[in-house]
């Protein structure tokens, strides 16, 4: 390894600064991926015994893109992307842009809110989201953030009512599946006894 000797001083700040600006950068492309007003947190039980569909919907609940020209997405390793990232993560990245019309428009089709929006408008969110969640709440002040108003012990993240219905009809298709399989398996079994 060769020694820097007197440029040592700005070789280590050049490393320090090239070092925090990608760290900046990727944290607020991941957040705004993951955390602006819009996407929703899911809990370990909301996630047990989910099937296939359920997956598919809590990726498109739970990620947000960001808008921007070619450049943007380049600098970005496509992740601006992020729903399309989060629905099919073996696709390579450069594909994200040309499924994204098509994944809105499914979205649409089904009443699925499509978050998305400029960096600055999407990080404004995130870091509002945040401040809202890290600070306690203040009685008598309304919040937007659903929750934010109730005792700690209370507080739940509240989905949409699409969300919702969404589930519930998830959850019912899931009860009938396995009803149908256990019929079909009480069925065979006594065929086979018989």
């Amino acid at each position: 390894m060769r020694r820097c000797g007197p440029s040592f001083p700005f070789v280590l700040a050049g490393n320090a600064t090239a070092n925090l600006t990608r760290n900046l950068w990727a944290f607020t492309i991941i957040f705004c991926g993951h955390f602006p007003e819009g996407t929703h947190e899911f809990t370990e039980e909301e996630t047990e015994d989910e099937t296939r569909g359920e997956w598919y919907y809590r990726q498109m609940l739970g990620s947000a893109n960001l808008t921007g020209g070619k450049l943007f997405h380049i600098l970005a390793g496509n992740l601006s992307y992020q729903i399309e990232h989060h629905l099919f993560p073996d696709l390579p990245a450069h594909r994200y842009g040309e499924i994204s019309e098509e994944v809105r428009e499914i979205r649409e089709r089904y009443g699925i809110p499509y978050n998305t929006g400029p960096l600055h408008k999407q990080f404004g969110s995130v870091v509002r989201k945040i401040v809202k969640l890290a600070l306690p709440p203040v009685p008598g002040l309304r919040s937007s953030e659903p929750g934010l108003d109730e005792p700690a012990a209370q507080a739940r993240p509240q989905k949409p009512a699409a969300a919702k219905t969404g589930s519930r009809k998830l959850t019912a298709a899931k009860t009938g599946a396995r009803e149908r399989t256990a019929a079909k398996t009480g069925a065979r079994e006594r065929t086979a006894a018989a």
